[in-house]
């Protein structure tokens, strides 16, 4: 996604334009989310292997993985999830920048109605991530891919 596909964005109304401005302006902000996803994806790469860190369908399963886990805990039904997931492969898939965005987005109104910061959590998860013995993580991702559910690190 460039600038420019970034700022063809329709203000909702009763939502001050300055609102949307502040959201979708590029600063230091941005620079230090990035450095921290290239962090992240190092220490993924230090604790799976390079191959699991990069294999896109598994970072994707990852992301549903952990979805599914909030819905979980959230009490949603199992039926529903199911039916959330025909409805979406019944579609033509979208574009990863925009569907990367909308989770993001969607993880941070969750956030606000639950009265937690998405960015505290984000960095407590990560601190208590690095903090598990890498064998411990290892034996953990292996247990999933004998499922057949994620893949063997390296």
């Amino acid at each position: 996604m460039n600038d420019n596909e970034s700022r063809l964005v329709e203000v909702p109304r009763g939502l001050g334009a300055e609102i949307v401005e502040m959201v979708l302006t590029p600063d230091n902000m941005q620079q230090l989310r990035d450095e921290r996803q290239r962090i992240v994806l190092a220490w993924c790469e230090a604790t799976f292997g390079a191959g699991p860190a990069a294999d896109l369908h598994e970072r994707a399963s990852r992301v549903v993985e952990e979805a599914l886990e909030l819905a979980q805990c959230e009490g949603v039904d199992p039926d529903l999830l199911h039916e959330l997931i025909d409805h979406v492969f019944a579609r033509k898939p979208g574009q990863p920048w925009q569907e990367a965005g909308g989770v993001g987005v969607t993880l941070l109104a969750y956030c606000e109605r639950r009265a937690i910061s998405a960015e505290q959590c984000e960095r407590a998860e990560f601190a208590r991530a690095v903090s598990v013995p890498k064998e411990k993580t290892r034996e953990r991702q292996s247990a999933k891919a004998a499922a057949g559910i994620a893949r063997y690190p390296e």
